[in-house]
């Protein structure tokens, strides 16, 4: 989970206040788009977090326009496990 112990807490308590609404994503895909932003990253964090707490089986597409940044900030900080594939976009010369 997050390094920041505020940031912990709080999405723990999110889990505890929502235990009856994550089943509806059991297996769900889902695209997060800014997920470099302060909201994205905690969005992202929860979905995890909900992830590994209720055995979803979740797939991310995470969107963001900085992808060194997120991958040595964001993500690179809180993803725990088989490391997730990468792929940047771009244009093709």
């Amino acid at each position: 989970m997050s390094a920041h112990p505020i940031i912990a807490e709080d999405i723990r308590g999110v889990l505890s206040r929502t235990q009856g609404l994550w089943p509806d994503l059991k297996g769900a895909s889902i695209f997060l788009t800014g997920a470099t932003g302060f909201f994205g990253i905690w969005l992202l964090e929860t979905l995890l977090a909900a992830n590994r707490e209720f055995s979803l089986g979740l797939r991310i597409l995470a969107l963001s326009r900085d992808a060194a940044g997120f991958i040595n900030f964001g993500v690179g900080r809180i993803v725990s496990g088989p490391r997730p594939l990468w792929r940047r976009a771009g244009r093709e010369s």
